[in-house]
């Protein structure tokens, strides 16, 4: 058990780091290289909308960097515990629902940004692959 959580942990982080956060980097760019041309046309009140947006992918970002720093220290807090049971309880209680809030940052990523930059297959796709 406490094996299986750890690769499973691993290749959520390493998921995280190689894949989602650079996307999520990289449209947060080019979506503030966009408002500020905006702005610089239209005006500041003019992209009040597009602004939030850019707010909310950034809020979503942090989260996500926080949650992957949590991860991170629970799982270097998993390997102290000192014998198997208690080690299997802290990652029972204490890193699946890390793991879980980490999907859920992803999941909120995987619709804001556009499929030209999120290389990874998207849940709804994978849900209707045949």
């Amino acid at each position: 058990y406490c094996k299986k959580l750890h690769i499973e942990a691993a290749t959520l982080s390493n998921l995280v780091n190689n894949h989602v956060l650079p996307y999520a980097f990289e449209y947060q760019g080019e979506l503030a290289t966009s408002i500020a041309n905006a702005a610089d046309v239209l005006g500041e009140k003019a992209i009040e909308p597009q602004k939030k947006l850019l707010g909310d992918l950034t809020d979503l970002i942090n989260g996500l960097l926080a949650a992957e720093e949590n991860l991170k220290d629970a799982l270097e807090k998993a390997h102290r515990e000192g014998d198997e049971l208690r080690e299997a309880e802290y990652l029972c209680n204490e890193v699946k629902p890390l793991m879980g809030s980490i999907r859920v940052f992803c999941d909120r990523l995987e619709t804001l940004v556009p499929d030209e930059i999120w290389a990874l297959p998207k849940f709804w796709e994978m849900l209707f692959l045949s």
